[in-house]
């Protein structure tokens, strides 16, 4: 695919699975699922993951806590079933791509498996980076 009027340049890829392609999801998490909800899911039952990625200060209260719990229930809702998250900042994979040695331990999702951060290759590690960081429900 070529470049896109929308901005997209090639070779970028286009989305991962089902998720919205890096920068578009402007409108937070929950306006993510209920789009994806409207796809024909049993279409996708083999491979449609949707992939989200979440500010780790989201989640580091227990107010926070709780409207993930929320967020949990409304995927669960809305038939959105094979959602997968990562909680981490583009600060912090930044810096794992500088220095890999100090990141070793950094297990990440990236389409329907876990890996090693500091083992994909670069074209992958930007990938996870582009991903939007949602930083509000």
């Amino acid at each position: 695919m070529g470049t896109l009027p929308n901005g997209r340049i090639y070779p970028n890829p286009l989305a991962d699975c089902i998720s919205p392609s890096p920068g578009v999801d402007k409108n937070g998490p929950t306006a993510v699922i209920k789009s994806v909800s409207k796809l024909s899911m049993h279409r996708f039952a083999l491979g449609g993951v949707l992939n989200l990625r979440l500010s780790p200060q989201l989640v580091a209260t227990e107010s926070g806590l709780e409207n993930f719990v929320s967020f949990l229930r409304a995927i669960e809702e809305l038939e959105v079933y094979h959602t997968q998250f990562n909680v981490v900042s583009s600060e912090l994979l930044r810096k794992a791509m500088k220095q890999p040695e100090n990141y070793m331990d950094l297990l990440i999702r990236v389409a329907s498996y876990c890996a090693y951060f500091v083992e994909l290759i670069k074209d992958q590690q930007l990938d996870i980076i582009n991903r939007t960081e949602q930083q509000g429900w």
